[in-house]
């Protein structure tokens, strides 16, 4: 592959991470709404969920959040990277989306 395409690559998965950490952001927002907790630390939590959720695909991420503050998986007593974290490990669970389960990337060498 030429450096020129390897560039391009590169800049776009930069461009859809980008979009995809925006995307989890914004989920965020309406979950704190949702559950009436204040915000706090925004970008750490969204940067936190985004390197340990990392190659899953966006949609599940933001219906996972989205189920947990709206009390699917119990009731949410303060906001953290951690409750957070175990709602999408609970929508992975019930889902059955195995850990392998990755964001179908054009661009990934793997």
């Amino acid at each position: 592959m030429s450096n020129l395409k390897k560039s391009q690559n590169k800049s776009e998965l930069a461009i859809q991470t980008s979009k995809n950490l925006e995307t989890i952001k914004k989920s965020m927002v309406l979950a704190f709404e949702r559950t009436n907790l204040p915000v706090f630390n925004l970008d750490n939590l969204v940067n936190d969920i985004s390197s340990e959720f990392k190659g899953k695909d966006i949609n599940l991420i933001t219906k996972a959040i989205r189920n947990g503050s709206l009390g699917l998986y119990g009731r949410t007593y303060r906001m953290s990277t951690q409750e957070v974290c175990i709602w999408v490990r609970e929508y992975l669970k019930t889902n059955r989306v195995s850990k392998e389960s990755f964001i179908s990337n054009p661009y990934r060498n793997e």
